[in-house]
């Protein structure tokens, strides 16, 4: 399992603790993201030197991710306002 494979499962564990049915509707906003990044990779916002940004819609957090050739890869499930650029030596090797 990858770092952000785990961040997802976290993230969806904690919103089903705080409400029923919150940590699917995670799911689905970060679905959502996932779509538009394969639909159009280049769509998401610049973040770093390496990385793209990808923001969902109902909660402060953004898809990480590193465009490679033809493929992306999610390098994180982060937070926007907690641990800033945490993932950041993610993703970056050949």
């Amino acid at each position: 399992m990858t770092e952000a494979s785990i961040e997802l499962v976290e993230t969806v564990a904690f919103y089903d603790k705080r409400q029923t049915g919150l940590g699917v509707a995670f799911i689905a906003e970060f679905e959502k993201c996932m779509r538009l990044i394969q639909q159009y990779p280049d769509s998401g916002r610049h973040f770093g030197t390496h990385f793209r940004r990808v923001l969902t819609n109902r909660f402060p957090y953004a898809v990480i991710y590193v465009e490679r050739e033809e493929e992306f890869l999610v390098v994180a499930i982060a937070h926007t306002s907690r641990r800033p650029g945490y993932w950041k030596d993610r993703g970056t090797g050949s």
